[in-house]
């Protein structure tokens, strides 16, 4: 989504505040592919980049979003 004209106006238009994370982890199991949560990493760098966000602003607000998702 990143790499597409077309993604990086959809991530544009997204509030930040609403955006939430997901992988397939630990379901990956039966799949026999290696599996890691280092692409969150690149996902912060992408949205804070198209945002204009320091990373570390994402990472925070991600957080917060997975938390008022859970009602924490």
């Amino acid at each position: 989504m990143f790499n597409s004209k077309n993604g990086k106006e959809l991530i544009k238009n997204m509030p930040l505040d609403k955006i939430l994370l997901e992988s397939d982890a630990p379901f990956t199991q039966n799949t026999k592919k290696s599996y890691s949560l280092e692409f969150i990493s690149s996902v912060e760098t992408g949205l804070s980049n198209i945002k204009g966000f320091k990373e570390n602003s994402v990472n925070l607000i991600l957080k917060n979003n997975f938390k008022s998702l859970l009602q924490v």
